[in-house]
């Protein structure tokens, strides 16, 4: 974010957290009830950082750093273990049955 170094972590349960690495000022907490979090990446959509979470439920959540506002949610067709988010603006999923792409996701 900005040439600086984040971190975000989630308990199963839990809400998902993000730091600031440097300073470890709390950059957000964000509202995960109801989501058990399988997955977690920090990344760029559209020139906004963002936390991606994957969840039990086959949903991939967005949240715009560092507020934590809210950018969407979608379905995925299985339980995501890894998620990366390319340049071109793809979502890629990994779960144990395979690799799904979603291309041009946006919130």
């Amino acid at each position: 974010m900005n040439g600086t170094g984040v971190l975000a972590a989630a308990e199963q349960d839990g809400p998902v957290r993000v730091w600031e690495v440097l300073s470890g000022e709390e950059l957000a907490t964000l509202d995960t009830i109801d989501m058990a979090v399988t997955t977690l990446i920090v990344c760029t959509i559209a020139g906004t950082a963002a936390v991606l979470a994957g969840t039990r439920a086959k949903t991939v959540h967005a949240w715009q750093l560092p507020g934590g506002a809210a950018m969407g949610m979608v379905p995925v067709e299985q339980v995501p273990l890894a998620l990366s988010f390319s340049s071109t603006g793809s979502l890629h999923v990994a779960g144990s049955a395979g690799l799904t792409s979603i291309h041009h996701f946006s919130s």
